[in-house]
């Protein structure tokens, strides 16, 4: 039998014996995995197209993420309550099916606004379609899978949407067949086919089921999405409104530049979003103090975490992007250093906000978000017609510290108002 040292073994049993590290582990690594693979595709992207063609295929997914505002908070609704009656059979298929209904009423939605939208500006690629379904059906189904607390495949999940991503992209550069378009139909699709592979092969071992919705509990779904929604709307232009603005303000070369410094620096939110998955729906299940520890414990593992990826981008920053990119690129090096801080601070904001929406809370993390928005478009507009992309990234870096401040006064004071209600 080999043997390891103490220390080694001691951090095997943690992790044998602690379910939210064990689980965070998990979906970190394919999320890791998922994230290596997404680089290498913008990078072959980036690559095989022209900066300005370039700056088309990130402001195309921009604006799908943007439009996808509706849908994306869903699957919080689907974790939060598949994951509450986790025990409970009827009461799961009853949310399943209205979580459903309330889904397809705001995909119709979605869809007549983005045609309508499409139809009156041209800064997208036709092909936004094709990431807008592909990113409905990730989020919707990640939501499912975060509820019923199948962690390990939402891991497989992740990982071979990217890697069919990265060997068609491949494919395709070979025979030089890649472009703006053929780019973003890869995208999107792959969310969707890989889904529907992964349903196909377990469908006779499937242990749910669904029951006719009903009107009491499609209204129930719908009160607890609603200020959801209003925070993932403001979450996206947090996070896409900087890629829109400068190509409005400045040019699709700007954009280049600062994509493929966010294309770095959004590594970050990848361990964000791995410790969310995990403490939203245990979050659910315990009562405030205890979800307030796996919240703590879960901060601390992010913040650390982005401490050392920041260190490493700031040492390794202008290798990484003269080699992986080209140095037609160099003007990104100073953006990812100022960027990747703004992004540890909104990580951090993003694993927080686990603990409010599962305690229905998510109207206090939209104000904040709100917050945190104003100040930033009011940066925006102030650096980025004098600095471009760089001055997008020292806009979103002074207003996400900004949110961060206010998302710990305002935890406090939520922590306050749950104890005088035990009281």
């Amino acid at each position: 039998m080999q043997k390891y040292s103490p220390t080694v073994n001691r951090v095997l049993a943690i992790f044998s014996s602690d379910t939210f590290l064990r689980d965070s582990g998990v979906v970190t690594l394919g999320a890791g995995i998922s994230k290596a693979l997404t680089l290498l595709f913008f990078i072959a992207a980036a690559r095989s197209l022209d900066t300005a063609e370039y700056g088309v295929v990130r402001t195309s997914i921009s604006w799908a993420m943007v439009a996808t505002t509706l849908l994306a908070p869903l699957a919080h609704m689907f974790t939060t309550y598949l994951a509450k009656y986790a025990h409970d059979s009827r009461a799961r298929a009853l949310y399943l099916s209205n979580g459903l209904a309330v889904s397809g009423l705001f995909l119709a939605i979605t869809v007549i606004i983005n045609g309508v939208l499409s139809v009156l500006t041209d800064i997208t690629s036709s092909a936004v379609w094709f990431v807008l379904f592909g990113l409905a059906v990730f989020h919707l189904y990640t939501g499912f899978l975060r509820g019923n607390f199948r962690f390990l495949r939402l891991a497989v999940y992740q990982i071979l949407q990217s890697v069919l991503q990265i060997v068609t992209l491949v494919l395709l550069i070979a025979f030089n067949k890649a472009s703006v378009y053929s780019v973003l139909v890869i995208y999107g699709s792959a969310w969707i086919i890989t889904a529907l592979v992964l349903e196909g092969l377990s469908y006779g071992r499937r242990k749910w089921s669904i029951a006719p919705p009903s009107r009491d509990m499609f209204k129930e779904l719908l009160s607890f999405s609603v200020p959801l929604i209003a925070s993932y709307a403001i979450h996206t232009l947090l996070l896409n409104g900087d890629i829109l603005i400068l190509r409005i303000v400045s040019n699709e070369t700007q954009v280049g530049y600062y994509g493929v410094a966010n294309s770095l620096a959004a590594t970050l939110l990848f361990i964000a979003n791995s410790a969310f998955s995990v403490i939203l729906p245990t979050s659910s299940r315990l009562s405030g103090d205890e979800g307030l520890r796996q919240m703590r414990r879960g901060a601390i593992f992010v913040g650390g975490a982005c401490l050392v990826t920041i260190l490493g981008f700031w040492v390794a920053g202008d290798w990484i992007i003269k080699t992986l990119f080209s140095p037609r690129y160099l003007p990104s090096i100073q953006v990812l250093k100022v960027l990747v801080v703004g992004m540890g601070f909104y990580s951090l904001m993003n694993v927080m906000s686990g603990y409010w929406i599962a305690h229905n809370r998510g109207h206090a993390y939209a104000l904040v978000l709100a917050c945190t928005l104003v100040s930033a478009l009011a940066l925006y507009i102030l650096f980025i017609p004098a600095y471009g992309a760089l001055g997008a990234a020292i806009s979103f870096t002074g207003a996400t510290f900004l949110g961060f401040v206010l998302m710990l006064i305002s935890l406090g004071r939520i922590r306050q108002s749950m104890n005088c209600q035990g009281a």
